[in-house]
């Protein structure tokens, strides 16, 4: 039987969750915007250039040069999106178990930074042995394609418009 303060615990524990679930999801969000903003105009300027001129002297390394910003930009995007995301994952985690009345503690936040410390593969390993993991894993569909799909598309674009530079 859980008992008053044990309560008043989980409920702080479940605001104090959510609002580091929704911060990281904030940030999150903005730096999808800031780099699909970047890639969008990397990509928009380089196929540009690279009509106007023949694929000869400066005329080529121009889009060439913005080619490998782009290239460089979809790292940064693996770099920073995708742990971003699995810290989102792992504060939502956190929340399905206190809701499923499993005891999640009170170190959260060092248990969020143990999380951090390891490896992607790590990761899933752990949601996926974990049933509430799983189901939020099984869940998270539009967070894959936005994590993976979206720069696979943008990769095949850059990909596009350095085969068209150089066959000119």
């Amino acid at each position: 039987m859980n008992t008053r303060s044990d309560v008043e615990r989980d409920g702080l524990a479940y605001h104090r969750l959510h609002a580091l679930a929704s911060q990281f999801d904030a940030v999150l969000q903005s730096h999808r915007a800031m780099l699909l903003t970047s890639q969008s105009v990397l990509l928009s300027v380089a196929a540009f250039v690279s009509q106007g001129h023949p694929a000869s002297g400066p005329f080529k390394w121009l889009p060439l040069t913005l080619c490998a910003m782009g290239v460089f930009m979809l790292l940064v995007w693996a770099w920073v999106i995708i742990p971003g995301s699995q810290d989102v994952a792992f504060c939502e985690w956190m929340l399905l178990r206190l809701e499923a009345g499993e005891p999640v503690g009170d170190t959260f936040y060092t248990d969020l930074v143990r999380w951090q410390r390891d490896r992607s593969s790590q990761k899933l390993r752990v949601l996926r042995e974990h049933p509430l993991g799983k189901l939020l894993g099984e869940a998270n569909l539009s967070r894959r394609i936005l994590n993976y799909g979206l720069p696979s598309a943008f990769a095949l674009c850059w990909i596009s418009l350095i085969v068209f530079v150089l066959s000119r």
